[in-house]
C-alpha cells in the first residue's frame, strides 16, 4: 500500500541523476517554482526549500521551466540537494510553530536568504528582496540575482543593475 502511494509522487530530488532533474522539467510550461511544488514532478520540495533553491541557483520563479537553459538545470539541481541536505542536517526550518520528530525545533531558518525576508537586502547583491504570487504560494526573489522572465511586469522581473 505504502509503495502505491509513493507511485503517485515524482521522483525524489535527493536521489535524481541530472537525466532525471532535465526529464522532470523538459517540456513544461509552468513557472518553475509551481514545478518545484508539485509532489507529482518531485516529492518533498516546500516552499521554502524552493525560494531558497531557486535563489542559490539564481533563476526567477516565475521563468517558464521549459526554458531554463542546460546550465540552470544543473545549477537548480545542485541548488536544490544543497538545500535539501542542509536543511536536512539541521533538522528544518521553524518558522512558526514547526519542531521535528523528536520535538526540536529546527535551525535552517537562520540560513534563509530570501524566504520570508521581502523588503530586506539580499546577502549577494544587496538589492531588496521582493515578493510574488506563484501558484497560489508567497515566492521571495532578489530581482538583481534572479533576473525575471521577458513580459513579465517589472515589479516580477526586478530592474536595473547587473546579472549576479
Amino acid at each position: 500500500m505504502q509503495q502505491a502511494a509513493l507511485g503517485k509522487l515524482g521522483v525524489e530530488p535527493l536521489e535524481a541523476t541530472e537525466q532525471e532533474f532535465v526529464e522532470k522539467l523538459r517540456g513544461r510550461k509552468a513557472r518553475i517554482k509551481s514545478v518545484l511544488l508539485d509532489q507529482h514532478v518531485f516529492r518533498g520540495i516546500g516552499n521554502i526549500y524552493a525560494d531558497e533553491s531557486l535563489w542559490r541557483a539564481k533563476i526567477h520563479p516565475l521563468r517558464v521551466a521549459a526554458k531554463l537553459s542546460a546550465k540552470e538545470v544543473r545549477a537548480l539541481r545542485r541548488a536544490v540537494q544543497a538545500v535539501l541536505n542542509e536543511a536536512i542536517r539541521l533538522r528544518g526550518s521553524s518558522v512558526s510553530d514547526y519542531v521535528d520528530a523528536e520535538g526540536r525545533r529546527g535551525t535552517f531558518q537562520q540560513r534563509h536568504r530570501v524566504y520570508q525576508r521581502e523588503g530586506k537586502k539580499c546577502p549577494r547583491c544587496g538589492a531588496v528582496i521582493r515578493r510574488v504570487i506563484v501558484a497560489g504560494r508567497s515566492s521571495h526573489f532578489c530581482p538583481r540575482c534572479q533576473r525575471g522572465p521577458r513580459g513579465a511586469g517589472a515589479a516580477d522581473r526586478g530592474s536595473g543593475g547587473k546579472r549576479g
